[in-house]
């Protein structure tokens, strides 16, 4: 089962931004596709667990949501636009 979120994007490169729309993603992204080069702010660890939370029915979509954008935003790699 997904747990659909409201969209996060966040910039993979330079040039290149992601658009995450469910925990799964958002869980899949930060561990295998965290930008290289882009220091792993104190957050990411909550990020993680939240979303790994959600997918054991231990939390809310909106609290991965919220934790994932605190991370990127954390390491300045949340795209506001």
């Amino acid at each position: 089962m997904m747990h659909p979120i409201e969209r996060v994007s966040v910039w993979e490169t330079v040039t290149r931004r992601r658009r995450l729309t469910n925990v799964e993603e958002a869980a899949r992204w930060l561990l295998e596709r965290w930008p290289t080069g882009t220091v792993k702010p104190r957050s990411y660890g909550k990020a993680l667990r939240t979303c790994l939370d959600v997918l054991n029915g231990k939390a809310s979509p909106a609290s991965a949501r919220e934790a994932l954008v605190k991370v990127a935003d954390d390491a300045g790699i949340l795209d506001q636009a």
